[in-house]
Formats: C-alpha cells, sequence, structure tokens
C-alpha cells in the first residue's frame, strides 16, 4: 500500500518512529503525495466498512477492529504529514513577508489551544487510543495491551512537548533576538 512506499514495510516499529526526525522530515517531504494517498484510502476504507455495518445488522469485533486499523492507518499518515506542515508552516511564516506581524498570527494554526494542528493530533492520538484499547480486548486477551497503549501514550507526549515548546518560546521570546527555522528552535537533536 501507500504506506509501505512511505515507510517500508510499515510495522508497528516504523510508524512510531519520530515524524520530527530529520531522517522522517526528510522523507515525508518526499513522500507528500503518498502520505495523502494512503490517508485517502484509509478513509475510504473505513467509509465503506461503516457503511456495510450500517444495512447488515451485525455485531461483528472483526469489523470494528477493521474500522479501527483503518484508523490507525489514517493517524500514521497523520503524523508524518502534520510533522512536515507544522515544520514547513513555522519556517514560512519566519522566510516570508509576515516578519512585520505579532507572532500571535504567526503560530495560531500551528498551535493554538483548540484547533491548532499539535492540539488536534493529542485529540487524535487519544481518541485513537481508546479505541484501539477497546477492539483488541474484543479480540483478545489483556497480555500486552499495555504496551501497544504505551506507544499511543509516548505519542500523545511526543505532540504534548511540541505544543509545550513552541507555547514556550511564543510566551518568553525576547523581543531583539531575531527569529529562527523550526529546525533551530526545537528539533535540536534529533536525527
Amino acid at each position: 500500500g501507500w504506506l509501505a512506499k512511505c515507510l517500508g514495510r510499515h510495522n508497528l516499529v516504523q510508524i512510531w518512529e519520530d515524524p520530527f526526525s530529520s531522517v522522517q522530515l526528510k522523507n515525508t517531504k518526499l513522500h507528500m503525495d503518498d502520505f495523502r494517498k494512503a490517508r485517502k484510502a484509509a478513509e475510504e476504507a473505513q467509509e465503506n466498512i461503516l457503511e456495510f455495518l450500517k444495512g447488515h445488522r451485525t455485531d461483528s469485533a472483526y469489523l470494528q477492529s477493521m474500522v479501527v486499523n483503518c484508523r490507525l492507518l489514517d493517524y500514521t499518515a497523520s503524523r508524518f504529514l502534520w510533522a512536515r506542515t507544522i515544520v514547513d508552516r513555522w519556517n514560512w511564516t519566519f522566510d516570508n513577508k509576515l516578519k512585520g506581524e505579532k507572532d500571535h498570527v504567526l503560530y495560531y494554526d500551528i498551535n493554538y489551544t483548540t484547533h491548532g494542528l499539535l492540539t488536534d493530533m493529542m485529540d487524535y492520538c487519544t481518541g485513537i487510543r481508546e479505541e484501539y484499547r477497546k477492539a483488541w480486548l474484543s479480540e483478545n486477551m489483556p497480555y500486552r495491551l499495555g504496551t501497544i497503549t504505551g506507544k499511543f501514550d509516548s505519542e500523545y507526549l511526543l505532540w504534548r512537548d511540541m505544543s509545550l515548546k513552541v507555547q514556550t518560546y511564543v510566551n518568553h521570546k525576547v523581543e531583539n533576538v531575531p527569529r529562527a527555522k523550526f529546525e533551530k528552535l526545537f528539533l535540536v537533536n534529533r536525527q
């Protein structure tokens, strides 16, 4: 599928790699269209399964798990796309003619507390964590459930920590210090 094209074998190791690492940001830039196609395919598959469930009064744990798997594939593509988008938007605003605008205008869509990209990713990963937990328990014993849900917990912390870094920068920015690229401000020491 499209994710395999973007990530190689997209097993549970590769889908959880740091989307802000320099390697992944570069890879995502090369595969933006493929990640978008992966999202679209996952969304279409989810819609088809949900439509089938509407017309068939079946209570299939398997089909519900398939919906969650579709959402996980969509989330996987989204996390790489959003990381690249966040970096590119920050850098575009700081490189562009908006330099005279107030800083809140420049980071609004990245870190706005109700629907900034970082907040949306925190909401998405916590929502899918609960869906995944329910789907797991409908088909499996609790063994190893904590291992996989721990990945969602770490994922939440990745997005929350990035949000806190941006917020701290905005709240404590020294006015006379020149603005810098996202990578220089927030991604130092990420490989």
